[in-house]
């Protein structure tokens, strides 16, 4: 049964990094401009010239870091590469709902906002997660050789590059903003117009 539990909780755990990651690389403007509220509010307005490449860059680890526990590579590195990351978010999380500095901290991008508070819980549940699969996760076999571990990320980079760019110079593949290209702002049928 162990082996069924680390399978299951490595598909959650991948499935949430790398749905996370494809929404910020779908729309990298809209992370720039969380990433602006944050500096705002910390005051840290040195980090300008460097939020559209942190953009680019959150994104893609979280994208490929969800591919690597989804399918098992590099299955090791991964998950201490996943702990890393929500012993960093976790606090910062928990600042958000206590302070409400930041009203949505943008983790899934426009597509699932969330309360602060909610975001928090979501990433004890991950964090909890992420320390049994440390423990556990050796014990299942490795589905690939270490010599072409490098091909899933190579891969996987790739994908998520080309999403992100298409992101950047045009517009959203998949959009998830609430006034989308070609949506009307204001619906015509309750405006009372005066003839």
């Amino acid at each position: 049964w162990s082996c069924w539990i680390v399978l299951i909780l490595r598909f959650i755990l991948g499935s949430v990094f790398a749905f996370s990651g494809f929404v910020k690389a779908i729309d990298p403007w809209g992370v720039l401009y969380k990433f602006e509220d944050y500096i705002a509010v910390l005051g840290w307005d040195w980090l300008s010239p460097f939020l559209l490449f942190c953009a680019f860059v959150i994104s893609l680890v979280e994208f490929v870091l969800g591919v690597c526990l989804i399918v098992g590579a590099y299955r090791r590195v991964s998950v201490w590469l996943a702990l890393l990351f929500m012993l960093a978010m976790t606090p910062l999380t928990l600042w958000l709902a206590v302070t409400n500095a930041v009203p949505d901290c943008g983790c899934f991008g426009e597509a699932v906002v969330m309360s602060n508070w909610a975001t928090f819980f979501k990433n004890i549940v991950l964090l909890i997660v992420v320390i049994y699969l440390l423990r556990h996760n050796v014990k299942l076999a490795n589905f690939y050789s270490s010599s072409i571990q490098w091909i899933v990320t190579s891969l996987t980079t790739i994908f998520i590059a080309i999403i992100a760019s298409y992101g950047y110079f045009y517009q959203p593949m998949i959009d998830f903003r609430p006034y989308k290209v070609g949506q009307p702002i204001v619906n015509a049928e309750n405006l009372n117009i005066d003839e």
